[in-house]
């Protein structure tokens, strides 16, 4: 997939910030990943504990957006109960602090994501029940928006933006199909 033809725009200056959850909720992150914007891309120098997220949170979106760290959608669970989850929430490095930043217009998991610094890319997933088939960009501080539809969704697939190119590799087409699936 390309998410748009638009050659004046350059890739971000990073974008591997990864961060893990625990069960016990913490989120962990190689400090120094988040800040190598601003240390001029020195060596991670160790492992910094951050808060962590305001709801326990799998198989979100994610992304570094202008210096800060988003998580968009994904599930959570209440007792046997799977949550679909809409909100979009960032991390401020320099506050330490997540707040919610906004909502996805369905609740979304399951989708491939990359950043450009710049933008935040994602496409398909799952609400649960639906499939979604569409390609979306956010935006620092603007809500995200469908930039193209596509043939056919995936969901738990593996993926990367690389260039202007984001790639999607594996999954399924369905998230219905994989239900009753050993």
């Amino acid at each position: 997939m390309h998410p748009a033809n638009q050659s004046s725009e350059s890739p971000g200056r990073f974008s591997a910030a990864r961060f893990f959850q625990s069960a016990a909720r913490s989120v962990w992150l190689l400090s120094a990943v988040v800040f190598l914007n601003n240390a001029g891309g020195a060596t991670p120098s160790g492992w910094e504990e951050l808060p962590p997220l305001p709801v326990p949170n799998g198989g979100f979106i994610s992304g570094a957006l202008d210096g800060k760290i988003v998580v968009a959608g994904g599930v959570t669970w209440k007792g046997d109960t799977k949550i679909w989850l809409d909100q979009i929430w960032t991390y401020d490095p320099q506050a330490k602090a997540w707040r919610e930043t906004g909502r996805l217009p369905a609740p979304l998991a399951y989708s491939v994501s990359g950043d450009m610094g710049s933008a935040l890319w994602f496409a398909s997933g799952s609400s649960g029940d639906v499939t979604h088939r569409s390609l979306w960009r956010m935006d620092p501080g603007q809500p995200p928006r469908v930039v193209a539809k596509l043939d056919r969704g995936f969901v738990y697939a593996a993926g990367a933006l690389i260039g202007h190119t984001l790639y999607a590799a594996g999954g399924a087409d369905e998230q219905e199909l994989l239900r009753n699936a050993r």
